[in-house]
């Protein structure tokens, strides 16, 4: 572990070092940072461009994509987007549709390059999925390419042949799978035509076998069944009757004694006593006022009480008479049991004609099984080929109800909601990134720079390594001798000269990497920017916003004050314009861009633009 003092001196010796030989830093630093500044210009640009498109599935397919029982005859478009938008065969049909007007552009020259092409756009090409969900679906197409123009019309192609191909061929599969249906409905029809009237003919046979007849032979059994036990219930009934009037016939004799009943004398005599008697009690008190403690009062009420449970006592009827004779209840239990009997015998006889018809029916029921099964058999086959026929007609519901939805715009809506534009600014190289490495080099080669001088340096900085070189005691130490004229040298240096060179260092990196930051980051800016330098036709020619079409070829316009900065060209010579005013993804200078501007001369140190790039390493339609 290091002591915080020899840590301490470390960092004051680099900063002595940093000091004594901060111009070896600052010139490296400043010269490599300044180069990585400039050779970000030179960098290859890569440029994207990114298409928005929804597929939308609305009620109609949505029903029926939720609906059971039926399979899905027509699959999910989704699963395939991938391989349809990027495959091999798409990028194909694309690229040849858009030959002629790459080739018109200068972006394709020979087959080479539009297999090169072809090989871009396959690996570096992304669906990305930015919403999904069971009825919406939101997917973006990049690439990434050196051409803006090429870019967008490569990912819009895809896109817009997607849409028409999704479209064909759901159209394709709901008429294919709509005329497959039809005939297997129809097919279906025939056969359960065919099945019921086998069944029809088989029921006008065997009808009595079946259980739906109404006169068939289950039927008649249960009814036959229903009767014998109904009979047997009576018959069981009457037989307890004749049993209960013959055991009560029994128990009565033949002869009985009859008693002739009449009133009883005697009660009426009492009857007769207790009105009287009341009579009497009623007579003291009310015409003779005679209270309660009178003793005829007295002696009338214990009489009336004396005869009152005589009365009581005493039966309402006694038997006045007595005599025999037959008994008329066992002549009424005779003449029943004779009913009963004879019901009886009926019954019996009725039991044993229901049993006979009863066993008659079971004989003909085993005959009945075979119908049956048979039967059952054929009604099976009939329930299949309806319920076939339901799977076909509601599969050709679906199919034309789709095809209609989708005829009319109503079903998978594949819509194109962004299509790509020309971006000036491109992807890669970022600004921020060259910025980075830019200081970061500079720092590295500043740092090196000051290593390097520091190890190389073998002079003696102070009296402490003079001890150390030569062993001697260091005694005393002289101040450097300057003169007056030295010393206004240092100081004009130290408060003029360095200052502004640093300044102007500063002022150079800063400005490279403004118009590095423009270039790659704000194009526009930058074009507007050399627009009001060299002019306002040149501002024309840079559009605020990417065109959504191939540009044409633009004729050059004079520019004031370029006769100053280069020879003037030749007559016939294309005439000079700004980079930013054509921009990288320019076309080709045309006829009309070869012509001379007036007031510019041809020179034979001028060359034109394309010339000038192409040899520097730069394309128009591909930078480098």
């Amino acid at each position: 572990m290091h002591h915080p003092r020899d840590t301490a001196r470390v960092l004051h010796d680099c900063w002595e070092a940093l000091s004594r030989y901060r111009w070896r830093f600052v010139l490296p630093a400043f010269a490599v940072c300044g180069l990585v500044l400039a050779a970000g210009w030179m960098l290859p640009r890569k440029y994207k461009a990114e298409a928005f498109f929804e597929r939308r599935n609305t009620l109609e397919l949505s029903q029926m994509a939720s609906r059971e029982k039926v399979a899905d005859p027509l699959g999910d478009p989704r699963t395939a987007v991938n391989a349809e938008i990027l495959s091999k065969p798409a990028v194909d049909a694309v690229l040849k549709e858009l030959e002629p007007t790459l080739r018109e552009m200068g972006a394709i020259r020979r087959p080479e390059e539009l297999r090169a092409l072809k090989s871009e756009v396959l690996n570096r090409s992304q669906v990305v999925w930015e919403h999904r969900s069971e009825d919406f679906d939101q997917v973006r197409l990049e690439f990434y390419g050196p051409d803006p123009k090429v870019c967008r019309l490569i990912v819009n192609g895809l896109v817009d042949r997607y849409i028409q191909t999704t479209r064909d061929m759901m159209e394709r599969k709901l008429r294919n799978a709509g005329d497959f249906f039809a005939t297997e409905a129809a097919a279906k029809r025939a056969e359960l035509e065919r099945l019921e009237n086998g069944v029809l003919n088989f029921e006008i046979e065997h009808g009595e076998y079946l259980p739906e007849h109404p006169n068939g032979v289950p039927i008649k059994l249960a009814q036959a069944q229903l009767d014998l036990e109904t009979i047997q219930m009576d018959y069981e009934s009457a037989r307890q009757k004749v049993d209960a009037l013959t055991a009560a016939l029994a128990s009565e004799p033949e002869r009985v004694q009859l008693e002739v009943m009449g009133p009883n004398p005697e009660l009426a005599v009492q009857q007769d006593e207790l009105r009287r008697l009341r009579q009497r009690l009623n007579d003291y008190k009310a015409v003779q006022k005679m209270r309660e403690a009178h003793p005829d009062v007295v002696t009338t009420r214990q009489e009336i009480a004396r005869v009152a449970g005589e009365i009581e006592r005493l039966p309402a009827e006694i038997v006045t008479s007595r005599s025999e004779q037959s008994n008329p209840k066992r002549d009424e239990l005779e003449v029943q049991l004779a009913t009963a009997t004879a019901q009886r015998d009926a019954l019996a006889s009725q039991v044993r004609s229901r049993r006979l018809a009863a066993a008659e029916l079971n004989a003909q029921a085993t005959q009945m099984f075979p119908v049956r099964s048979e039967y059952r058999k054929m009604s099976r086959a009939i329930e299949d080929a309806q319920r076939d026929i339901r799977f076909w007609e509601n599969n050709l519901q679906r199919v034309e109800l789709a095809l209609a939805a989708e005829t009319g715009n109503r079903g998978v809506q594949l819509k194109f909601l962004k299509r790509a534009d020309d971006n000036p600014a491109p992807v890669s190289p970022r600004a921020a990134q060259v910025m980075f490495m830019a200081i970061a080099m500079g720092l590295g080669a500043g740092a090196l720079g000051v290593f390097l001088a520091y190890r190389s340096d073998d002079s003696i900085a102070d009296g402490e390594a003079l001890s150390k070189t030569f062993q001697v005691p260091v005694v005393g130490a002289v101040g450097r001798l300057i003169t007056d004229q030295q010393r206004k040298m240092q100081r004009l240096r130290d408060l003029v000269i360095y200052p502004a060179n640093g300044v102007a260092m500063a002022t150079v990196i800063v400005a490279l990497s403004a118009l590095l930051y423009l270039d790659l980051e704000r194009p526009q800016a930058l074009g507007r920017v050399r627009a009001a330098v060299w002019g306002e036709e040149a501002a024309s020619q840079v559009e605020t916003k990417a065109p959504t079409t191939e540009a044409a070829p633009r004729a050059a316009a004079p520019l004031p004050g370029l006769d100053r900065l280069a020879p003037a060209p030749a007559p016939g010579s294309w005439s000079p314009q700004p980079p930013a005013a054509r921009g990288f993804d320019a076309e080709p200078p045309s006829a009309s861009d070869l012509e001379v501007g007036p007031g510019l001369a041809a020179g034979p140190g001028w060359t034109p633009r394309e010339s000038r790039w192409e040899a520097s390493g730069w394309s128009d339609t591909e930078p480098q």
